[in-house]
């Protein structure tokens, strides 16, 4: 038994030996190699992780309170190179300024690697390298045209152009990666066109074609990389390398490698930070160009994972809820988005303390910390525009404000405490931090009971604690003391708290969608049926608008939803949809304000779901055959963007694999142990 044990660890070792250094530890400390599912080389597509910190690796996010997610990496191996990805759509380029070593007159030679999701039909005509102002400063340009043939357009005087085109297309297949390469000889005229799988070994595209030959115009217009003049022939893909050289090292039959001493620019973007706006091309020869991301709207051009989401619109962007060992309540600021408890009975003398992390201590309206009033009776606390910290007391007969003399000033964004103790007769006192006083306000009043629901918000950020103890009864709003999962818990004081709408206890670090404009989306990349999805996610506030909810969606619309229907009041079943709907439904109540360890699998009559370790429904679960292609999330894709969805997101795995019943179990139980799932 001990050799058996040894080798098993023995072999858990040598299988981690290819895996990232996370998954290595997965699969070690799991007993299996659970790790090796969630890596390129064990069939994984993609993988979306919210664990650990920031980093190039893991996910951008800004430094407001809480923090703005633009992009989340792919961990999955199949994003490890860092490349610009275009969306097609105008003014989503790079570019540098033109300089003396661009303005290449004689021989040039045009390379760049890179990926698209057609080969064989590009009605975009998308161009890959271009120096060309469609007008009086045209020099020269490489471009793929409709039917897949390379194209080498320039002109000799910076207005009228001449242009080879490739004999062949290309033939490669859809989301290849290849290196595209040109070039020109400017005494003959000749004109060559080549592919690589590597940059080095090239394979001509047909015959050599000839031009008028002559020196090419040397104008001032920028270089373009995924464009032509900014709004022609934007390119839908991916560019890891741009490369001009101002020779061609052994003339037109040259199919090797030229020597970097004709190398005058050299955009290398897997040397990159992602996201970076501007960076210094590589070349070695002369003066480095910079070059500049020019990007708009949701998924523009960037630097990137080939496969990772982005959302570059601040508006839409989700927002991290990061979690560092104290479970704490998020709240956005929406109306009905609140913690409430039955009644309890608060009167008489009354201390109110909250512990809490606000976007603002000087908010665009007023906050609600704590409601429990009712016409002239029980008690209030609001947070003013101002800063200033106001109790409402109701004594039966009237409800008085009583304000602090000072403002609170605890930075936005950073934790803090208010206090508030009310003496009946006396008055209150106000005190942040626990010793810097807000002010002693004197009030005669006394305090009556409103025999109405206790409530906690709306607020926008954080709120840690919220303790109420008068003479008679204490109420404790601290989730870290006894939440453990659901839309409500027991308070250690005895009370119930039921979590309302939009607002949630945050347990682990978490991207919050709120369900009205926020949603992140890939690039198109590889991703057909066989489908096997695995979402650790929670739903929050699903109302009956809009009609339909998306958790996640294809890269194009319809094509791998998973969605809810507004109309499917009360239960809400959880739905797949790949081009025909789905008859059973999933259902949400594991998932709804439950952080979940979730399985679907989009596999035509094949089709699958569950929630956590229930076994799979296989039972009119058939929808469709359409192949994902790309991942939306927090929305539909395309013409249903507007279908979103309000959840909490802590990883998402990509599979390329119709996953046994026995696999989906092995990764379900390796998530709630990861995640600290609590299966209700």
């Amino acid at each position: 038994m001990k050799f058996l044990h040894r080798l098993a660890v023995l072999l858990a070792l040598l299988a981690a030996a290819v895996l990232p250094v996370s998954a290595q530890w997965a699969s070690i400390l799991s007993g299996s190699n659970v790790g090796y599912l969630f890596s390129k080389s064990g069939g994984a597509a993609a993988l979306y992780s919210l664990q650990g910190s920031k980093s190039d690796a893991t996910y951008q996010c800004d430094s407001s309170s809480p923090p703005k997610i633009s992009l989340i990496a792919d961990r999955s191996g199949n994003s490890s190179t860092n490349c610009l990805v275009l969306n097609g759509v105008t003014y989503n380029y790079a570019w540098a300024p033109s300089s003396a070593a661009l303005q290449i007159t004689g021989d040039i030679d045009l390379r760049c690697q890179i990926m698209l999701s057609s080969w064989s039909s590009q009605p975009n005509n998308p161009s890959l390298i271009s120096k060309d102002d469609v007008s009086t400063s045209r020099d020269y340009t490489f471009y793929i045209n409709s039917s897949g043939r390379f194209v080498f357009l320039t002109s000799t005087n910076g207005s009228s152009t001449r242009a080879a085109t490739s004999q062949n297309a290309t033939g490669l297949a859809a989301y290849s990666v290849s290196w595209c390469r040109v070039t020109y000889e400017a005494s003959s005229g000749h004109v060559n066109f080549y592919i690589s799988p590597d940059g080095i070994s090239w394979s001509t595209l047909g015959a050599q074609q000839t031009i008028a030959s002559g020196a090419i115009h040397a104008g001032t217009y920028q270089l373009e990389l995924g464009a032509t003049e900014q709004n022609n022939g934007n390119m839908a893909g991916v560019m890891y390398r741009a490369c001009v050289y101002n020779s061609i090292a052994s003339g037109t039959t040259n199919t090797g490698p030229i020597s970097n001493a004709y190398l005058v620019f050299d955009a290398d973007f897997s040397r990159v930070a992602k996201l970076l706006p501007q960076f210094t091309e590589f070349n070695p020869n002369n003066a480095q160009a910079t070059v500049t991301i020019a990007s708009t709207g949701a998924t523009g051009a960037r630097i990137a994972g080939e496969r990772d989401l982005v959302q570059l619109v601040a508006a839409s962007e989700p927002l991290l809820l990061a979690y560092a060992g104290t479970k704490y309540s998020y709240n956005n600021g929406t109306a009905g988005y609140t913690l409430t408890t039955p009644t309890q009975t608060i009167t008489g003398n009354t201390t109110l303390t909250f512990d809490l992390a606000l976007s603002s201590y000087a908010p665009a309206s007023n906050v609600t910390l704590f409601d429990k009033l009712s016409g002239n009776n029980g008690i209030r606390v609001l947070l003013l525009t101002t800063g200033v910290v106001r109790l409402v007391v109701g004594d039966g007969s009237a409800a008085t404000n009583v304000d602090s003399t000072s403002a609170c000033s605890i930075t936005a964004g950073a934790r803090g405490t208010l206090a508030i103790a009310w003496t009946d007769g006396v008055g209150a006192t106000f005190t942040q931090n626990g010793s810097t006083p807000l002010g002693t306000v004197g009030s005669v009043h006394t305090l009556t009971n409103a025999a109405v629901t206790a409530t906690v918000g709306p607020w926008t950020g954080s709120i840690y604690s919220v303790t109420v103890a008068s003479a008679v009864a204490t109420l404790t709003c601290n989730p870290n003391a006894s939440y453990s999962s659901g839309a409500t818990w027991t308070a250690t004081t005895g009370e119930v708290w039921t979590i309302n709408g939009g607002a949630c206890v945050v347990g682990q670090n978490c991207a919050y969608f709120n369900g009205t404009s926020s949603y992140m989306a890939s690039a198109p990349f590889s991703y057909a049926q066989p489908e096997s999805i695995y979402a650790t996610f929670s739903l929050l506030n699903s109302g009956t608008t809009p009609t339909y909810q998306d958790v996640f969606d294809g890269g194009t619309y319809n094509t791998g939803a998973l969605f809810v229907v507004g109309a499917d009041t009360p239960t809400k079943p959880l739905r797949l949809y790949a081009g025909s709907n789905a008859t059973s439904g999933f259902s949400n109540t594991k998932a709804t304000q439950n952080l979940c360890a979730s399985a679907f699998v989009f596999n035509g009559a094949s089709s699958s779901g569950k929630v956590n370790l229930t076994a799979p429904i296989t039972v009119n679960v058939t929808p469709g055959a359409n192949n994902m292609n790309g991942l939306t999330l927090g929305s539909g894709a395309g013409t249903g963007s507007s279908q979103y969805t309000n959840i909490l997101v802590s990883e998402l795995l990509l599979r390329s694999a119709a996953d046994s019943a026995a696999t989906q179990a092995q990764i379900a139980n390796y998530q709630i142990s990861k995640w600290k799932i609590v299966t209700p």
